[in-house]
C-alpha cells in the first residue's frame, strides 16, 4: 500500500489542500487575540506545504519533524509557545506574535509561488482497487 501511495502522491493536489487549510487560519492569526491552537494548526499546514516543495514527498505527521525547515528564530518562538500553550487551558488567548504571523504570510506567499514546479501523481485506479480487493479478500 505505501509503494501505490508514493506512485500517486500528487505534490501540487496536496500543497493547495494545505494552502487552503493554511488560508482558513490566517485571519484568526492576524487578529490581536489568537488561540495558540489556531497559530499551530496555521504552522503545520504552512510548513507541510513548504515541506512539500522543499522535499517533494509526503510530509512528516509530526509537527516536532516539520520544525527544522523554519528559520531558527522561529522555532524558538515554536518551542516558546508551545510550552505557554501547554500551561494554558484551551480558552487562552495569545497576543498576536508578529514574528509568527509574518512567517506564515511569507511561507504562505512561497508555497503559492512554488506550486507551479510540482507534479501530479499517477491515476492508479485499477491497481488501487485491486489492492483492496485483495485486502478485503484476507
Amino acid at each position: 500500500m505505501q509503494e501505490l501511495a508514493r506512485q500517486c502522491f500528487s505534490p501540487i493536489a496536496i500543497l493547495h489542500h494545505y494552502l487552503g487549510t493554511t488560508k482558513n487560519f490566517m485571519d484568526v492569526c492576524e487578529m490581536e487575540e489568537v488561540k495558540l491552537k489556531s497559530y499551530f494548526y496555521a504552522l503545520r499546514t504552512a510548513l507541510a506545504g513548504k515541506w512539500i516543495i522543499e522535499n517533494n514527498s509526503f510530509p512528516p505527521v509530526a509537527f516536532a519533524d516539520l520544525l527544522p525547515i523554519a528559520p531558527q528564530n522561529i522555532q524558538d518562538k515554536i518551542i516558546e509557545l508551545q510550552e505557554i500553550k501547554a500551561n494554558q487551558d484551551e480558552k487562552y488567548l495569545h497576543p498576536k506574535e508578529v514574528l509568527i504571523t509574518d512567517f506564515l504570510l511569507e511561507t504562505v506567499k512561497f508555497n503559492q509561488e512554488n506550486a507551479s514546479t510540482l507534479g501530479s501523481g499517477k491515476k492508479l485506479s485499477e491497481e488501487l482497487d485491486l489492492f483492496f480487493k485483495e485486502e478485503i479478500i484476507k
